[in-house]
């Protein structure tokens, strides 16, 4: 119903929500956001599944980047310094790739995801669909619920509800 009376473009989803006479979409969705702000719900965000293209939340270049400019590296050191040097740069590198540069890129990931969440229920559901997101209440790790196969809708609906704690 609020994305009746902002106006906005209705897909089938949302109109099935309208006509049902249930809580719509955007309501249940703003009831998880206040539920999270509240300390009440936790919101867990699937890395493996969001970095791969096709994810509103994959960036190519955060995924490229570091491993083009260690194959440069590599040719540099071998090219102006030898063979020797190029063995201890690929080594070093390798393992600054594999330990912290994974770490930045799967943090830089995180919080892209998280704020394609937070930004839109459009985006929230493209997410879903892509099983990147899961729901658990705090306190009851087993009221869960992940995405793709659960249902968030149900979720909110059932745990989320106005007075529920």
């Amino acid at each position: 119903m609020a994305a009746a009376r902002r106006g906005s473009i209705l897909d089938e989803e949302d109109a099935n929500a309208l006509t049902s006479g249930e809580l719509d979409d955007e309501e249940l969705y703003e009831q998880i956001w206040d539920a999270e702000r509240e300390g009440l719900l936790e919101i867990g965000i699937d890395l493996r599944r969001l970095n791969r293209p096709g994810s509103p939340a994959f960036s190519m270049w955060d995924n490229a980047i570091p491993g083009m400019l260690f194959v440069v590296a590599v040719l540099a050191s071998l090219v102006f310094a030898g063979w020797v040097w190029a063995l201890a740069v690929a080594a070093s590198g390798l393992i600054l790739l594999l330990t912290s540069v994974n770490f930045l890129v799967m943090m830089r990931l995180r919080r892209r995801a998280w704020t394609l969440a937070r930004a839109s229920l459009h985006h929230w559901r493209e997410l879903w669909r892509m099983g990147g997101l899961s729901l658990r209440l705090i306190g009851r790790p087993e009221i869960e619920a992940h995405a793709p196969e659960g249902d968030w809708r149900e979720f909110a609906r059932r745990y989320l509800a106005e007075g529920r704690p």
